[in-house]
């Protein structure tokens, strides 16, 4: 959401580029790049933007899961054996 606290003007980019920066690394929030009250752009930390990569990743997994025809899945059985992979027996 875009607050004030949030919001960062081109200029501000401009001249406190570090101070944006370090605001971006502190925070957990997207940080507003704005051009004439207008948005320009979006600040992410990196922890941030890798937690919203991943979610993404995994949405489009699901719906790729969900748009398969069960004919086409392959057992799990059977791909544990096609990648050559071994399963420890529980007792």
């Amino acid at each position: 959401m875009i607050t004030k606290e949030t919001t960062f003007s081109l200029t501000d980019l401009k001249r406190n580029t570090r101070k944006v920066i370090n605001k971006a690394k502190e925070s957990n929030l997207p940080l507003y790049i704005m051009d004439r009250s207008k948005p320009l752009g979006v600040f992410l930390n990196l922890e941030y933007y890798n937690n919203m990569a991943e979610s993404l990743e995994d949405l489009i997994d699901i719906e790729l899961i969900r748009n398969t025809p069960l004919d086409d899945l392959t057992p799990l059985e059977d791909f544990i054996k096609e990648q050559g992979l071994h399963l420890k027996k529980t007792k």
